[in-house]
């Protein structure tokens, strides 16, 4: 007897995701949730409200957030990584000056160790002053802060054509990966792609249907078949998905097709037609090639006076037409494995 089996399996997805120069933009005063009939000191109901101040950090360090004191609450989220925005809220309140400070080491880019220190200090006047520290106490001039301290505007930067300021990345590596999904998705118009070169080749093979035979010995084969369709996504040179990442998949379809003529899609559908036997007490696999385009190019990256070069990022999109290659491999006994996650 000939019996049809397949067998739905567990699917899983993975999903990756990428963010040194400090930029303050005032938000503006806004109310602060602050019981009504709190009093001054001369008996006059102050009204509490807040200036904000926006931080992005356009720099290659890191700032991890150590305190706040005075009057300053903490910002909305801690640590500053490379092309984020943090937001601190300075109470005003009526007839008083109110003034804090937030405090932060400084870890060097890509990682690296710790350089020294940062102290931002905030007034309700709309007034701010920042200082580096190295770790040795003295002041740290690689780093910058070029605005006028009157105001709600502050950039942190690092120093023109300082060490830190010009950065080219081995093609490949753990950082490059960091600072593409770090700054690229953070601030897309900071990223700019050109293409490099276009190989057409095939994935590894992908499991797309699995089934037992779990009939007894002489009983017969039966039917695996591989028919419901199967979608490849795009993934980047780490082998992640960039499905989400809308910003540095559009700068890389626009350089592609001008290009090479054809568009880069977060993910292609394919029709599946294979059927295989499968002999008793046996479990068979239905496995499939994805014909791809490996596009790789050069991003570069423009933060203040910084400058990223990430060099030699593929991108593995399917070719819409392309015609699937089948194979089918056996396991003896009830082995199941979980089906690619493109597999319907």
């Amino acid at each position: 007897m000939n019996v049809n089996v397949k067998r739905l399996a567990v699917r899983s997805g993975a999903l990756t995701a990428i963010a040194g120069t400090l930029l303050m933009v005032g938000c503006g005063v806004s109310e602060a949730a602050t019981p009504a009939g709190t009093t001054s000191g001369g008996g006059v109901h102050a009204v509490q409200s807040t200036q904000g101040f926006n931080v992005y950090n356009y720099s290659a360090e890191t700032y991890k957030f150590d305190k706040v004191t005075g009057s300053l609450p903490a910002p909305d989220t801690h640590d500053f990584m490379p092309g984020q925005k943090r937001n601190f809220e300075m109470p005003v309140e009526a007839f008083k000056h109110t003034t804090g400070e937030a405090y932060y080491t400084v870890y060097g880019p890509d990682n690296g160790p710790q350089t020294g220190t940062m102290t931002i200090s905030l007034n309700s006047d709309d007034a701010w002053d920042v200082e580096f520290y190295n770790m040795d106490g003295s002041q740290n001039t690689a780093l910058t802060v070029p605005d006028n301290p009157m105001g709600t505007t502050m950039h942190l930067e690092d120093a023109p054509w300082s060490t830190a300021a010009q950065q080219t990345f081995t093609p490949g590596s753990s950082d490059e990966q960091t600072v593409l999904q770090q700054l690229c998705e953070n601030d897309s118009s900071a990223c700019t792609f050109k293409a490099t070169g276009e190989t057409i080749t095939r994935s590894a093979a992908r499991l797309l249907a699995e089934g037992y035979n779990g009939a007894p010995s002489g009983g017969g084969d039966s039917t695996l078949t591989a028919d419901n369709g199967y979608t490849d996504t795009t993934t980047d040179e780490w082998g992640g998905s960039v499905s989400a990442e809308a910003s540095v998949l559009g700068m890389v379809d626009v350089q592609v097709q001008a290009t090479y003529s054809h568009s880069v899609e977060k993910s292609t559908d394919f029709s599946t037609s294979w059927s295989v036997p499968v002999p008793p007490g046996e479990t068979g696999y239905i496995w499939a090639e994805i014909p791809q385009f490996e596009d790789t190019g050069t991003f570069t990256v423009h933060l203040g006076n910084d400058n990223w070069v990430l060099p030699g990022v593929t991108f593995d999109n399917a070719v819409p037409k392309g015609v699937l290659m089948y194979s089918n491999t056996f396991a003896s006994g009830n082995v199941p494995q979980p089906l690619d996650p493109g597999a319907h």
